[in-house]
Order: structure tokens, then sequence, then C-alpha cells
């Protein structure tokens, strides 16, 4: 039980440790993460031309659903 602890321990203060030098690291670099931001953001998000479900489709999805429920 005292290894067990031990190993918890071990990880959560290096886990604590990477974290505090993430965060320096972070702060080297100021105004990064926006400007990441607004490139991703930058292009419109892709819709799809149609709200509605090709009847195919809706026959298929029912088809395996009553299959399923038979079993």
């Amino acid at each position: 039980m005292g290894v067990g602890m031990l190993s918890v321990f071990i990880f959560l203060a290096i886990l604590i440790i990477a974290m505090l030098m993430l965060g320096k690291l972070v702060a080297k670099f100021p105004g990064q993460p926006e400007q990441i931001a607004q490139r991703q953001t930058a292009s419109p998000p892709i819709l799809p031309s149609s709200n509605t479900v090709p009847q195919p489709v809706i026959a298929a999805i029912s088809a395996a659903v009553h299959q399923h429920r038979n079993k």
C-alpha cells in the first residue's frame, strides 16, 4: 500500500511540475493562441445543402431498427 501511495504521490508531483513549466512557457509567447484561433475561424463552416434526410437512408435505418428489434 505504501508503494502504491508513493507512486501516486510521485506522479502527481511530476504532473504539477509539468503544469507549472507549461504555464511559464505559455507566458513567454503571448498572443499566439489568439492568432491561431483567428486563422481557424476565418473560413466559414461547411453546411449541408439540404436539411432533409433522403428517403433511401430513412428506409435503410428503419429496416435495420426493425431487424434489430425482431432478434
